[in-house]
Parts: C-alpha cells; sequence; structure tokens
C-alpha cells in the first residue's frame, strides 16, 4: 500500500488533511536529507572536495528526525498503516547505517597520509549509488506510479486513466 493511498484524507476532517501534508512533507524533507549526501557522493570523481565536505554531514534516525517536527506530524505518522511505517521505518534504517558507513569510511580516507583519489572517488560513487538505490525503493513506497522509470510511464498513466475512469 502506498502513502499516497493510504493517507487519504477524510471527509470530515479538514484538519486531518493539514497534518496529512505534514506529515508527507517531513517524510520527504527526511530523504531530501539523504538525497544530498548521495548527489555529493556520485559526484566524487568530478569533485572530491565535495565528499570530504560530507564529513560534517550526519545521517539521522526517522525518530530523530520527526521529534523536530512536532506532535502533530508525529501523530500524524502514527496514523499512517502499520505495514506502511513498518516498511518505510526499515528503509530509513537502511539509510542511516549506509550514510554512518560512508561517514566511517571518508574519515578513514582523510586520516590517510597517502590519499588513492581514484579508489576514494570510486569508493564514494558506489556509497552514494547504494544510498540511492534505497532512496529510489522509498520514493517508490511512497508513491509507486512516479518511481516508475519515464520510459514506463505512458504505459501505466493510460491503465490508471482507463482503471479511474
Amino acid at each position: 500500500m502506498s502513502f499516497a493511498i493510504s493517507a487519504a484524507p477524510s471527509a470530515h476532517a479538514p484538519a486531518f488533511e493539514d497534518q496529512r501534508t505534514a506529515t508527507q512533507q517531513m517524510i520527504h524533507d527526511f530523504l531530501d536529507h539523504f538525497r544530498a549526501a548521495s548527489e555529493r557522493l556520485q559526484n566524487a570523481l568530478r569533485a572530491p572536495a565535495q565528499t570530504f565536505e560530507l564529513a560534517d554531514w550526519r545521517p539521522r534516525s526517522i525518530q530523530a528526525h520527526m521529534a523536530t517536527y512536532g506532535a502533530a506530524v508525529c501523530d500524524g505518522y502514527e496514523r499512517l498503516p502499520e505495514d506502511f511505517r513498518l516498511l518505510f521505518e526499515d528503509l530509513a534504517h537502511e539509510l542511516d547505517t549506509k550514510g554512518t558507513a560512508v561517514l566511517v569510511a571518508i574519515r578513514r580516507q582523510q586520516r590517510r597520509a597517502l590519499l588513492d583519489d581514484l579508489s576514494f572517488a570510486e569508493l564514494c560513487t558506489r556509497a552514494g549509488q547504494n544510498i540511492q538505490d534505497c532512496l529510489r525503493r522509498a520514493e517508490f513506497a511512497l508513491n509507486p506510479l512516479r518511481a516508475v522509470p519515464k520510459a514506463k510511464r505512458p504505459q501505466l498513466e493510460v491503465i490508471a486513466n482507463v482503471l479511474m475512469g
């Protein structure tokens, strides 16, 4: 079940719509935090200095991120179906773990006297791609149609339009 379907607004709760929107924004901001790191990592071959800027970046858990948004967003997140929350929390944990591993690798490289730029850039590029793969799965959980590659979208959009009338 996708976030878009599972979090459909109730007809008699306009406040719920605001809460749902805030919760959705919180989830997207969480993913954007990792998306920015992934982009820098994937650009390591072209701009190695950006990679070392990631030493100041910190991965964050979904709970820590959610706490900065307040009680209304936390309550909105808790209203989401349990299967979606479990899937998303697994993906968030994977992002946190991969982000931590990348930071450890960057710090190890910074401490070395001899820095092999090419192998370090390749390591960063692979790490960025791993994080990006996890982000794609999270995006698919949030919105299945948008996560489909553009080449296959027209067929799905036609099918969706036919099914929805």
